[in-house]
């Protein structure tokens, strides 16, 4: 069977991009670990439960916006580059209108929101200020690392989030100097403000030839994004919000620490996305027929990257969350509920990018999944939640996420035609080899060794992928 001499190529090329991802990715997703666990420890678990609700606040309010907008600007400055050079200049101030515009919008909803939300109504109006900048910034940084994306720019999205980084950690030390608890989101938003500058600089850029520009298509994507995005990163930020019904300041401040122990389960699928979603369209545009490997790729090393750090923290559970956050912090079982789900959610993620990259209509089937997966948790959340609470809600997000990413692997399977081999019956038994001993057996050292093991050597085919990828790069 013949080899396209241009595969290694564009697979180097996604692996460098998603290299930079992961160095840009561990720096925010750094900032917004230290930043819960600076709140649990300096301010308590009230504290904790405040910068959960409000990063779900301003996750929610940019979904009609620029989290919605954003692989349609991704992917559309992406292809200009690909078919029309001159018009991807444009296209991406006109995008950064629009997103910024709706911006706005949101952290005007968020800022209302706080007034009303149990948890944040005890901060009164400094606090709800917060949650309107922290709303505004993230919002501004959703749109500048779109197009940072989309232009294949992703050294300097890095050198960016190194800037913030350090903007944060000189926001922290104000607060920590000043005591001031009612402070405790802002400096997560100042983190937001370097690599959204890159978005608020478009705004006075021409846009030329307006008729030429992709508007409908970027309307298109952006209706199924937000829908998508509503019943996807949506609905992890709304745990946090039922927990807050069912099982009060506890249970908010416990998803909200599972939910930042799993932050780096996230880098692995983010860093494939963004770097796979240019690369995919970039070859759309060109006529090349390069995805089909591309995509079964980053499916293996997802796995890889993501299983063992899944494995773990269901092995150890409790001693996870104490070693991290205050004792207070309880319960072990609703984090390996979410670590189940999350490990599912990212093995299943360049399938969904995958078929953003062939037309709007094929993008639609993530968001109807996703609404799926949504609603079958809200059952769950109603039936089973006022009896078990967290773990409730925790089990419900993991049969939704199964759900959400079931269809889309299976059309983007059919799509591009990808033969998977022995890849899910080998993830199959990497998983009973999880789920059995953590079941039976008290954690321990040694048997996190033996299953972590185990785990790496039912992805032996994938880390000799990797490697050979790692080494060509």
């Amino acid at each position: 069977m013949s080899v396209d001499p241009g595969h290694d190529g564009s697979t180097r090329q996604v692996a460098r991009n998603a290299a930079l991802s992961v160095a840009g990715l561990v720096i925010i997703g750094l900032v917004r670990f230290v930043e819960q666990v600076g709140a649990n420890a300096l301010f308590g678990v009230e504290a904790l439960a405040w910068v959960t609700v409000s990063i779900s606040v301003a996750t929610l309010a940019t979904v009609i916006g620029p989290t919605g907008l954003s692989a349609g600007i991704t992917k559309l400055i992406s292809e200009l580059r690909g078919s029309r050079p001159q018009d991807a200049s444009s296209f991406a101030a006109l995008s950064a209108r629009i997103a910024l515009g709706l911006t706005v919008l949101g952290a005007a909803g968020g800022f209302a929101y706080a007034f009303f939300d149990p948890s944040l109504s005890a901060g009164g109006i400094r606090l709800a200020v917060g949650v309107a900048l922290l709303t505004l910034t993230f919002g501004v940084y959703q749109t500048g690392k779109s197009i940072l994306y989309g232009e294949e720019r992703i050294g300097r999205y890095v050198q960016a989030e190194m800037i913030g980084g350090g903007l944060f950690i000189a926001a922290a030390l104000l607060v920590i100097f000043t005591d001031a608890s009612w402070a405790v989101v802002l400096p997560l938003a100042v983190a937001y403000v370097p690599v959204g500058w890159f978005a608020a600089t478009r705004l006075h850029d021409p846009i030329v030839e307006r008729d030429r520009l992709p508007i409908r298509s970027l309307f298109g994507y952006g209706g199924v994004g937000s829908v998508g995005a509503l019943s996807g990163v949506g609905f992890t930020r709304a745990t946090p919000l039922v927990a807050s019904f069912l099982a009060g300041v506890p249970g908010t401040a416990l998803v909200g620490a599972s939910l930042a122990v799993l932050e780096p389960l996230y880098l692995a699928p983010r860093a494939i996305g963004l770097a796979l979603l240019p690369r995919l369209s970039f070859e759309k545009a060109a006529e090349t027929t390069k995805s089909t490997r591309l995509v079964e790729a980053a499916t293996g090393i997802v796995a890889l990257v993501a299983g063992p750090f899944c494995a773990l923290l269901i092995l150890e559970q409790d001693r996870i969350l104490q070693v991290v956050f205050s004792d207070r912090i309880v319960g072990g079982v609703t984090l390996a509920w979410f670590a189940a789900a999350f490990f599912v959610s990212v093995v299943g993620a360049p399938a969904v990018t995958s078929l953003a990259a062939i037309r709007v209509k094929d993008a639609a089937i993530p968001m109807w999944s996703s609404i799926v997966g949504f609603t079958t948790a809200g059952i769950i959340w109603a039936v089973f939640g006022t009896r078990f609470g967290t773990e409730a809600v925790a089990a419900g997000y993991f049969v939704g996420s199964v759900l959400q990413v079931l269809a889309p692997l299976i059309v983007a399977s059919r799509r591009y035609e990808i033969r998977w081999g022995s890849l899910w019956a080998r993830l199959a038994v990497a998983g009973a080899a999880v789920v059995g001993p953590a079941v039976l057996f008290p954690p321990a050292v040694w048997l996190d060794a033996v299953v972590l093991s185990l785990f790496v050597a039912m992805l032996a085919p994938e880390l000799r992928t990797l490697t050979r990828i790692l080494v060509r790069s």
